[in-house]
């Protein structure tokens, strides 16, 4: 978030931290529905939200949010006790699509900018209270004739995997060497087959003994990828983690779309998806992408956050060299 206007009285660290706390909200709950076809709870997704951005969120927090921008989430209860936290969950509203991730942080930047410039004279937030908030929205549905949801609301998913397919030519580099076989029957002398023989061995000596190849350039700067990376799918494989549920399995596709979507730094699907690979070098069993009838899935293992890092800022098998 950018420069914001200065509030007389509420600091811009205040509304700083709030929109971090937001963007937080927002990727948790992405991060859920990737997963999970029906609404988390209030608590549980501050609690994820809590471990991801580092920071403590509370309730007053999401009150504060809704008191900027009231359609931004939406409350709502199953049962009939307004302060029952064990039944009061949250989603995103009902125009809400994947791709409307950045833009929901941008709109709620220019919410808060907006909310403080018409309330220079507010010395403070005032909110309304969740159980407010669920007993307004009861009397307004009994207004309108509607019942309120006796049931967890479903989101729907989209079932096509067609595009899931990745190119192997992103992952492996062809031995080049091959196309001096292949030069023979296209007319060349043997003083230019021999030329080319002497300049392929040439590149790939450089390639194997340098250091500053494009290759070995792009892998060290996947690396510096990887803590995001990783923390999003550590975050994501251990929210609602069955009992004995060893294994979670994703979709690459969906997962590195997220991924992408969630952080405002520079990365894009293609970058996410060779980090992912090489992750998976590095890591094992815990760690597995599968290619299957044109679907490609990543199949996570318990992980262990502190040693997995060491592995992975360790040198190790490179994409460059793999071969699947």
């Amino acid at each position: 978030m950018d420069k914001i206007p200065n509030h007389p009285t509420i600091s811009s660290s205040h509304f700083m931290d709030l929109h971090r706390k937001f963007c937080a909200i927002d990727n948790t709950l992405t991060l859920h529905y990737t997963a999970h076809n029906v609404d988390p709870l209030l608590v549980k997704i501050l609690d994820s939200s809590a471990t991801l951005a580092q920071c403590r969120i509370q309730v007053l927090d999401v009150e504060i949010i809704l008191l900027i921008n009231p359609e931004i989430f939406s409350i709502y209860k199953t049962g009939s006790n307004n302060y029952d936290y064990t039944k009061i969950f949250i989603k995103f509203p009902s125009n809400f699509n994947q791709g409307m991730i950045q833009t929901r942080k941008e709109a709620f930047a220019k919410d808060i900018e907006n909310w403080i410039l018409q309330n220079k004279d507010t010395q403070t937030f005032f909110p309304k209270g969740i159980p407010e908030i669920l007993k307004q929205k009861e009397q307004k549905q009994e207004v309108n004739g509607r019942q309120l949801p006796n049931r967890i609301t479903k989101i729907t998913r989209k079932s096509s995997l067609a595009d899931l397919k990745n190119d192997s030519s992103k992952f492996k580099f062809q031995e080049r060497i091959e196309l001096i076989e292949q030069q023979k029957s296209n007319g060349m002398s043997l003083l230019e087959r021999i030329k080319l023989k002497e300049k392929l061995r040439k590149e790939q000596l450089e390639r194997e003994n340098g250091s500053n190849t494009p290759e070995v350039q792009y892998e060290k700067y996947l690396v510096g990828k990887f803590p995001q990376i990783y923390d999003m799918v550590y975050h994501m494989s251990n929210t609602n983690r069955g009992p004995g549920e060893a294994v979670r399995t994703f979709s690459c596709q969906k997962l590195c779309a997220t991924i992408v979507n969630s952080h405002d730094y520079p990365l894009n699907k293609k970058e996410v998806e060779d980090a992912i690979k090489l992750m998976s070098k590095k890591l094992g069993d815990k760690f597995v992408v599968l290619e299957r009838g044109g679907v490609t899935v990543l199949k996570v293992g318990i992980l262990s956050r502190e040693d997995d890092l060491k592995v992975l800022a360790s040198d190790g098998e490179s994409i460059s060299s793999a071969k699947n």
